[in-house]
């Protein structure tokens, strides 16, 4: 993509001008990045792996996954070569998202009344792994989508922008009913212990391919292993093993899509032990077979590449 520009969106701006317009990063190529403090963003690999750090936090990031940082704070990108990568991150002008926030939390009369009204306060978002939010997902890759075949004109990427705000507004609204549905009297208490969940969250999908065992992933959030267990299936609907297992399953999905390795090596690669529970949990999961997956994804792009071809 050649353009500098969707409209107001920059493309592939210098980093001195992130936060001051809306803008996109996208790069597929492997690349790392020193420390520096960008704007509030999403952090997305359309395809292969990236570790975002920030402090002592690794947030590694792939298939249906986001990370978000809110402006100022500090990070390192370390892309990791697995394959083809490419990198879809938005970022956000200051006032942007709380503009969208305001959209979504204020009731319209109020909004015909002041419409420009700003509170001063500057939208904060939980810096975590969000792994259960389809919607920005989605958005995510249409827009990708958009652009890689030139259909995104400026006055639909700015819109995508406008979507993507409202949709982040109201992923921080389900991280709210997360901490609710823990199961603790104070309300600092849920916040404290949801935050050590994601730390937990983080050590998965860090070490998503490791024998990974309920006492370490408790012992990376500082929570006893029984508390732990409690807490992550109030929280996230579903035990620890569970989450585990569909962060490996959608990494085998991806692995089968994007090249032709055996299901033997790929099923190894991912964290099973046993290619016929991989293969039943596949099945089950997804609705069929390892290798018919692979052919489903093959067929495809050989669509794809057709339309474009015929365009």
């Amino acid at each position: 993509m050649s353009a500098s520009s969707f409209g107001e969106v920059l493309w592939n701006p210098d980093s001195a001008e992130l936060g001051a317009r809306n803008a996109i990063l996208s790069q597929s190529w492997p690349k790392s990045t020193p420390p520096f403090a960008g704007a509030l963003s999403i952090k997305h690999m359309l395809s292969g792996t990236a570790v975002w750090t920030s402090g002592r936090r690794r947030f590694r990031v792939f298939g249906a996954a986001f990370l978000v940082l809110n402006h100022g704070t500090e990070y390192a990108l370390e892309r990791r070569v697995d394959g083809p990568t490419e990198s879809f991150c938005p970022f956000f002008a200051r006032g942007f998202v709380e503009s969208a926030a305001r959209a979504v939390r204020v009731t319209d009369d109020e909004l015909l009344e002041d419409p420009s009204g700003d509170s001063g306060a500057e939208f904060e978002a939980r810096e975590q792994i969000y792994a259960s939010h389809s919607s920005v997902v989605s958005l995510l890759r249409a827009l990708a989508g958009e652009i890689r075949t030139g259909a995104a004109s400026g006055l639909r990427v700015e819109e995508a922008f406008v979507e993507l705000a409202g949709a982040l507004v109201r992923a921080q609204d389900g991280v709210a009913a997360e901490i609710a549905r823990i199961p603790a009297a104070r309300e600092a208490t849920r916040r404290e212990l949801h935050a050590r969940l994601q730390r937990g969250r983080e050590r998965m999908h860090d070490g998503f391919a490791e024998r990974l065992g309920l006492a370490e992933i408790a012992r990376a959030a500082a929570v006893a292993p029984h508390h732990f267990h409690r807490a992550f299936r109030a929280a996230y609907g579903v035990t620890p093993h569970r989450y585990l297992t569909r962060l490996r399953l959608e990494r085998a999905a991806r692995a089968l899509e994007a090249s032709d390795s055996p299901v033997t090596e790929i099923c190894a690669a991912v964290g099973f032990e046993s290619l016929a529970s991989f293969g039943a949990l596949f099945r089950r999961e997804l609705g069929r077979s390892p290798l018919a997956h692979r052919r489903a994804a093959q067929l495809r792009k050989i669509r794809s590449a057709a339309a474009l071809g015929s365009r």
